[in-house]
């Protein structure tokens, strides 16, 4: 009995510790800490909820989230455009700026240079991130069915090299209703789900399906330790099986990932014919997994198995055929990376630095190809 009265108040100790001290991702912290943005959409898998403004706490970052009364991240702007030379950009996480302040995205950073620096004070960008979904299926309806009610004078496509190509939680999507060209006329998510206005998993990880332990702060410690050891002991740390998506680097791919990049390319190929019917220029910026950018840090400088570039090769020859300006943010993150940290370690989005260079080199790309042509 007093074996069992000391092993209770050393747990219950250690729990009051770490959850003062070394606070772990339980169920109830996870769902606290991340932004209650979302609602249902009756077209997309959803939509962000108008007028939110939020925190999203991580360990490596404590940002505000402000969505307008339109559903966009970002200040509020009219419908009508009143002479101003709109930009859309379309994207997932990336684009809406996860872990960055609102004014620190690289759509808001893009604005801030062309007025400031360009004296174009007419310029207005719309951060679509999220409000578009999160992949290029989404990304197609949002353009056809709310985008393009927008007039914008020019369409920015963000692509994240990490998850829009053959990964499940890109394509977790039911095409509830196609067109006769086999175009999603709506779409839902079979994965995940809207719940009490956050975006969570229909499938939880089994820590957080334990009832009592999914909130305890000791337990997850211990889990997280636990599986931490491991890796270090079996050297599985920094491997290619650590990659978030391995499998759109393989240096020949598997017949699930080409039937992916084709959907992609059909997805791509319908977006640009959108925007040439109301003669709108659309380009395509496609951002780098942190791996591309810093390959030594998951052991991948030297291994054969795995071509890390090839994603944007294939994607590039893509663009080039059909004809879609494209920006490859790679070489430019890549040249500058032993400067500045553009990734965060864990959340693997961009830091301030990040958007900093990504807003800096799109605008450079944006003037020498000459897309400021209004509409």
């Amino acid at each position: 009995m007093v074996v069992l009265l000391t092993i209770s108040v050393c747990v219950a100790g250690s729990e009051l510790l770490i959850r003062l001290f070394l606070p772990q991702d339980t169920f109830g912290r996870l769902l606290m800490n991340r932004p209650a943005m979302f609602r249902e959409s009756d077209v997309l898998e959803f939509e962000l909820l108008p007028g939110y403004k939020g925190k999203y706490v991580k360990e490596e970052f404590d940002t505000t989230i402000t969505i307008n009364s339109k559903g966009y991240r970002g200040r509020e702007f009219d419908l009508s455009k009143n002479g101003r030379f709109r930009i859309l950009t379309i994207g997932d996480s990336f684009t809406l700026g996860i872990g960055v302040e609102d004014n620190e995205s690289y759509p808001a950073r893009m604005e801030k240079i062309l007025t400031n620096d360009y004296h174009l004070k007419d310029i207005e960008i719309v951060n679509a991130g999220f409000a578009a979904g999160f992949s290029p299926d989404t990304y197609y309806l949002y353009l056809k069915e709310r985008g393009l009610k927008l007039q914008p004078d020019l369409i920015l496509i963000g692509f994240f090299i990490g998850n829009d190509l053959d990964h499940g939680k890109a394509f977790w999507h039911k095409w509830v209703e196609t067109d006769q060209e086999g175009l999603p006329l709506k779409i839902e998510n079979e994965g995940a789900s809207v719940e009490n206005n956050r975006w969570v998993l229909r499938k939880k990880r089994l820590r957080y399906q334990l009832p009592v332990l999914r909130d305890s702060h000791f337990f997850h410690l211990a889990l997280t330790s636990a599986s931490g050891l491991k890796r270090l002991l079996t050297g599985a740390a920094g491997s290619s099986s650590e990659l978030y998506n391995p499998f759109i680097y393989k240096v020949t791919y598997e017949e699930r990932t080409n039937v992916i990049v084709k959907k992609v390319q059909t997805l791509f190929r319908a977006m640009a014919r959108l925007a040439a019917k109301e003669a709108i220029p659309l380009a395509v910026i496609m951002i780098p997994a942190r791996e591309q950018v810093y390959p030594d840090e998951f052991g991948l400088l030297n291994n054969r198995e795995l071509d890390l570039q090839k994603p944007q090769r294939i994607l590039a020859g893509f663009f080039q055929r059909e004809r879609i300006p494209y920006l490859d943010l790679l070489p430019y993150l890549k040249a500058r990376s032993k400067e500045n940290l553009f990734y965060f370690r864990d959340d693997m989005h961009w830091t301030v630095k990040g958007h900093e260079l990504a807003s800096e080199v799109i605008v450079d790309f944006l003037v020498e190809n000459n897309l400021f042509k209004r509409s």
